[in-house]
């Protein structure tokens, strides 16, 4: 053998090992973008450099007719694969369907077939015989139609392949165009080599050389792959990113020439990249001088703002420069964004100019807030005034009716009494539904958590109405479910309130049968409850289409309502936010004709059982004899009233007139307690009480008990009385047991 076949089976030898490195380091890192189309071409490779060595070394023609035969495998696999490489890299894997694959194999496929089964159609090949070559025997062979016509298939596939890239590396920047020369080279030499072969013009008439610089080309493709990850950074990937960006791009090398600029720096500069591309900065943008200056500028920076002239018009710009440097360090260039605030800044200043009116709005709105404050302190305080004198009048009613039953009366002096005293009582009624309603609307309705007795509550209710259960001759009846404790935590007022108002109502429209309220419980913990309460009655019933508005205020089912039964329509509206209030809901079935069953439940805590309910009990009476109570009330009726009360009880009674000699008689003599009215001439309630707590006026007793007596019944009325340091509280119409409750609770202990 001679030195170039030596050279030549040592290539082969070669080729075939590097190629199956190449494959294996593909396979590798086959999720990597281009690795799996190098896998199957360096594949294809080993397979035609491994055949071609065994075609060398057989001594018999079939053995190397089989050997050729084999190398076809490799042959049709690699430009294929490389095509595959190529489209992958510009980005058209869309193209990759089952279909259109199954089309680029269909030439090699069928090269194949005929090439296994040429003896019965010679279309791959006439003739075959040994023919020797620098010292080594190879296969001639004479090609067949079909053969010509897949080489001239695979030599398409080579050219279009080439064709891509080289419009790629033409339309590159030089950022691009390293990794693009290897790929164009790993696919250029060994095209050339394949030719000389085919044509006889190699170094040696038989010799295929085409394994070895395929091998070559492929080693070149895996590092332009591989090392320069130059799928990562394909061009499509620049124009899908860079192009596509709404800020401008602008990329300088390390001499200050324009690299590349994308659509949107064309734009805001006013420029065209056929411009500027190659030209040095400042005679690409000279009539930008700013912008100029500021990537003169060494090194990278934040964000800067410059002002240019653009076609006559001001134009503010937002520019980033950073540095571009190699792995080794080595300054590349620079790379600009450029965003165009133009727009931003007009906003800007319409914002500033915004802001000024709105300061000037809210100066505005502030000064109605307060106006608005002084108008809702203005209705407070009138709600508070015509609380007093509308309670005023209407305890001395009331109460004086209430004295006048519990004399000697005739049938008809009794009748009219009680028709007074009723009357009175409705009104009363409508006056704490609308001052209740006007606490809800300003949000200034609190609970007041007391421990109270449940069964007690419940049947103060029905102690309440038991006057109109007897006057309709309707039956009442209420129940407590055994597993709910007697004493719980809460609001008792506002709970008596709520049912009081259900079971009124219901008493109003049942014209037979009975009234009936139950207490379930709903759910419980440790350390609270809920309960459900329902109050069912044989009543008018209500319409489903009228449900819906039934808890609005001023609501009832129609207007004859009112007119037949009377009402206001905001005691289920006032219900309805006092359950919310504690934490409940609030609902109700009924059917038109059959009755109704309203339904609330509300949160309680647990209270401990040594807890004493008959301590709560507000309808206990009481033996107060001796006991000394000065009167401050300036109404002449409300005195009369408050001194019969008292004196049943057997109190003995001082009056003042206000607070002026109220103050007086604490100061001339011993008193176990005050009852003390809020407005009244000369010297409020509040002001009187300051005096008597204070350690330096003349009064006896600064610790004396004072129940306040008073008619307001707005802007937490309570919290005002005890922060002017008085005991407790009674509002007007007074309750004869609530007032007898009262002065027993704050007595002496000598009283008590």
């Amino acid at each position: 053998m001679t030195r170039l076949s030596i050279i030549y089976i040592a290539l082969l030898y070669i080729s075939t090992c590097t190629a199956i490195v190449l494959a294996w380091l593909s396979w590798r890192r086959r999720t990597r973008s281009g690795a799996f189309p190098l896998f199957i071409m360096a594949s294809g490779i080993a397979i035609l450099a491994a055949t071609s060595y065994m075609e060398v070394r057989a001594d018999v023609l079939p053995s190397k007719e089989f050997w050729v035969n084999m190398q076809y495998f490799g042959y049709d696999t690699i430009p294929v694969a490389l095509l595959l490489t190529v489209l992958q890299y510009m980005g058209i894997q869309k193209w990759f369907t089952i279909k259109r694959l199954c089309t680029l194999f269909f030439v090699p496929v069928v090269t194949i077939l005929l090439l296994w089964t040429n003896d019965y159609h010679h279309l791959m090949r006439y003739g075959t015989c040994i023919e020797n070559s620098g010292g080594l025997n190879f296969l001639g062979q004479t090609y067949g139609l079909w053969c010509w016509i897949n080489m001239v298939y695979l030599f398409t596939l080579i050219l279009v392949s080439l064709t891509l890239l080289i419009r790629s590396f033409i339309h590159s920047t030089s950022f691009y165009r390293r990794p693009l020369i290897l790929l164009i080279s790993g696919v250029a030499l060994p095209t050339v080599f394949s030719f000389l072969y085919i044509f006889h013009h190699g170094p040696a008439l038989r010799m295929d050389f085409s394994p070895a610089i395929s091998c070559l080309g492929c080693a070149l493709i895996a590092l332009a792959i591989l090392r320069f990850r130059l799928f990562e950074i394909k061009p499509v990937a620049y124009d899908l990113v860079i192009h596509s960006v709404r800020d401008g791009v602008l990329i300088l090398d390390e001499n200050n020439l324009v690299v590349d600029v994308n659509d949107a720096c064309e734009k805001i500069l006013g420029i065209a990249e056929s411009e500027v591309i190659g030209a040095r900065l400042d005679s690409a943008f000279s009539s930008c001088p700013e912008l100029v200056g500021m990537l003169n500028i060494d090194g990278s920076h934040d964000r800067k703002e410059v002002e240019i002239m653009h076609r006559g018009h001001r134009k503010y710009l937002e520019v980033q420069v950073s540095s571009l440097t190699s792995r080794n360090g080595r300054s590349l260039g620079k790379l600009a964004i450029i965003t165009d605030i133009t727009e931003r800044r007009q906003r800007e200043d319409e914002l500033k100019a915004a802001k000024i009116e709105l300061e000037k709005a809210l100066t505005n709105a502030e000064k109605l807030a307060d106006e608005a404050k002084s108008a809702n302190a203005a209705k407070s305080q009138f709600l508070a005034n015509m609380s007093h004198e509308i309670r005023t009048p209407l305890n001395g009613v009331i109460g004086m009716m209430g004295l006048l039953l519990d004399t000697d009366l005739d049938k008809t002096q009794r009748e009219y009494a009680e028709l007074a005293e009723t009357s009175s009582t409705a009104l009363f009624e409508i006056v704490n539904d609308i001052l209740d309603f006007s606490k809800i609307e300003a949000g200034k309705l609190d609970l007041e958590l007391v421990d109270f007795s449940l069964h007690a509550a419940v049947r103060s209710v029905g102690d309440m109405l038991s006057g109109k259960v007897r006057e309709k001759g309707i039956s009442y009846s209420s129940q407590i479910a055994p597993e709910i404790p007697s004493n719980l935590h809460g609001d008792e007022v506002r709970l008596r309130q709520v049912l009081v108002n259900l079971v009124g109502n219901a008493v109003k429209f049942t014209e037979s049968g009975g009234v009936a309220v139950q207490v379930f419980l709903d759910s419980r913990n440790e350390s609270t409850m809920i309960l459900r309460f329902e109050v069912t009655d044989i009543g008018i019933g209500i319409s489903p289409e009228k449900i819906e508005t039934l808890f609005n205020p001023f609501s009832q089912e129609d207007g004859s309502i009112s007119r037949r039964f009377g009402g206001t329509g905001l005691g289920l509206a006032i219900s309805s936010e006092l359950v919310s209030v504690m934490g409940g809901d609030i609902g109700v079935d009924s059917r038109k004709g059959e009755g109704s069953t309203f339904w609330f439940t509300s949160t309680f805590r647990t209270v401990d059982e040594s807890f004493d309910a008959n301590t709560s009990d507000r309808n206990e009476t009481f033996d107060l004899y001796g006991c000394r109570i000065l009167l401050a009330e300036d109404n002449a009726v409300n005195q009369k009233l408050a001194v019969v009360l008292l004196e049943k009880m057997g109190c003995v009674v001082d009056v003042a007139h206000n607070g002026v000699e109220a103050v007086h008689a604490l100061s001339s003599g011993p008193y176990d307690l005050v009852l003390m009215d809020m407005q009244m001439p000369e010297m409020d309630g509040f002001e009187a009480t300051r005096i008597i707590r204070d350690a330096t006026s003349g009064v006896m007793n600064h610790d004396i008990p004072i129940i306040a007596m008073t008619a307001m019944a707005v802007k937490d009325d309570r919290e005002e009385c005890l922060a002017a340091g008085m005991n407790g509280y009674i509002s007007k119409p007074v309750d004869p047991r609530l007032l007898a409750f009262a002065v027993r609770k704050h007595a002496p202990a000598h009283i008590k």
